[in-house]
């Protein structure tokens, strides 16, 4: 009897502590036209740009596919489908500050986490900056609050 008093116990304890997810799904096309120049862009660097993104962002169960981009012998804009699971932020939850920054793929970045930054609840944007006029000065900056 007292076995079963704690494995109940522990079981109260460990629920009031875990964090109820939601699944999301989003689609992604980066654009490629900016002005004059036009930019393609290989699949692996936009899943893997994609991938670090939303892990960032706390999301669990990540999974990424891309189609199109740069292939051998043909360029096409690439095409990002990703599923994962965000947490829903609790009553008594606790925040940290997270900062995404970068220079290289400055539009790229900028799109997705723009579009990304809606399905996650618990991610508030605190500060954003971004300089993407297809040069060496490129840079973005995204300074969040992350509640789980």
């Amino acid at each position: 009897m007292k076995f079963m008093t704690v494995i109940a116990a522990l079981f109260i304890v460990s629920s009031a502590f875990a964090s109820e997810y939601v699944s999301r799904k989003m689609s992604f096309s980066p654009r490629t036209n900016n002005g004059e120049t036009t930019t393609y862009y290989n699949c692996d660097s936009v899943e893997s740009i994609v991938e670090s993104h939303l892990e960032d962002l706390g999301a669990q169960n990540v999974r990424v596919s891309c189609s199109g981009g740069i292939q051998m012998g043909w360029t096409s804009p690439a095409f990002v489908r990703a599923n994962f699971e965000v947490a829903l932020p609790g009553v008594n939850g606790t925040s940290r500050q997270v900062v995404l920054t970068g220079r290289d793929s400055c539009s790229l970045n900028v799109e997705f986490l723009d579009a990304a930054l809606k399905l996650f609840p618990g991610v508030k944007v605190v500060s954003k900056r971004s300089s993407c006029m297809g040069g060496r000065l490129d840079s973005w900056k995204y300074t969040l609050s992350v509640t789980e």
